[in-house]
């Protein structure tokens, strides 16, 4: 049990971590806490516990866990420990945010973690209807951030719950495990931002006359677009560039080359402003270069 001053201190700190880490460095962000001081109170628990403390120096909940493979739910006795909340009104349409994120802290009896160590999972719509992604790449004894594109989650404007939850059947029976969670918010940007690039391959035949990628924007208005610079690099000088255009979410971008380009090592350069991104790009001579 925490005592009342104990708790009042861990609020105060609270909220003056989470307001200075949600806004410092992000003067494009907004973000809306689904955790926090205020809200700690509408989280329910089940088959775990979830209260307030502190781990490597920072104010946090624990989301603790006694795996137990005998005392789920009576047709699964091995079950799915889980604290989740329920938003109400206004809070539960997300269709006015671009993202979801948080930060957990992984601490327990085992060294390595399995690979669906711990889910976040968000249901929408009517029963049966949910969206889930895992903590990949998790490890014990780090905090690890973790922000997912909302645009793939179902029914987002009728959210009937979010939860991190567990499945005891990816640990052994008896193990102690705690993740501590110091945040959970939406998030939307307030002015184009470029979020990230992904090329359709990083290596290419040289003779090729388009490089095909895409792009990843936030903040970009529905139904508009905005100028993006494209360039192909080769150790810092330009060989090709041309302006596209890219609106809000996923984009897919070509770059076209004019002239067939020796092989070596490249980048694709994206602009916007005062934002850059680069992919790495190896280009390999073809076999009809080769036959000439």
């Amino acid at each position: 049990m925490v005592g009342r001053r104990s708790l009042i201190a861990f609020v105060l700190i609270t909220l003056a971590v989470a307001a200075s880490w949600a806004y410092a460095g992000s003067p494009n962000e907004e973000a809306l806490p689904l955790l926090d001081a205020a809200s700690y109170a509408q989280w329910q628990a089940e088959e775990a516990t979830f209260t307030p403390g502190a781990t490597a120096g920072q104010p946090a909940w624990s989301f603790h866990i006694k795996v137990d493979w005998s005392t789920g739910e009576p047709n699964y006795p091995i079950g799915w420990p889980r604290v989740a909340r329920h938003p109400q009104g206004k809070l539960a349409d997300w269709r006015g945010w671009e993202q979801i994120r948080y930060r957990v802290y992984a601490a327990g009896d085992r060294g390595v973690l399995p690979d669906n160590a711990l889910a976040l999972v968000v249901g929408t719509g009517e029963k049966g209807i949910s969206w889930e992604q895992n903590a990949d790449g998790l490890r014990p004894g780090e905090w690890r951030e973790y922000a997912y594109d909302l645009s793939a989650v179902p029914l987002r404007e009728r959210v009937r719950y979010v939860e991190f939850a567990i499945a005891e059947s990816e640990y052994h029976d008896g193990e102690s495990l705690d993740f501590w969670i110091d945040s959970l918010e939406l998030v939307r940007y307030t002015r184009p931002t470029l979020m990230d690039l992904s090329l359709e391959s990083h290596t290419l035949f040289a003779d090729q006359k388009t490089f095909a990628f895409t792009v990843q924007l936030f903040g970009v208005r529905a139904g508009q677009t905005v100028p993006v610079q494209v360039s192909l690099q080769r150790t810092g000088k330009t060989v090709a560039t041309q302006q596209v255009r890219a609106g809000e979410g996923l984009t897919p971008l070509a770059l076209s080359i004019p002239r067939t380009v020796p092989p070596g090592a490249y980048q694709i350069v994206v602009r916007l402003g005062d934002q850059t991104l680069r992919g790495e790009l190896t280009l390999v001579s073809s076999p009809w270069q080769e036959a000439k």
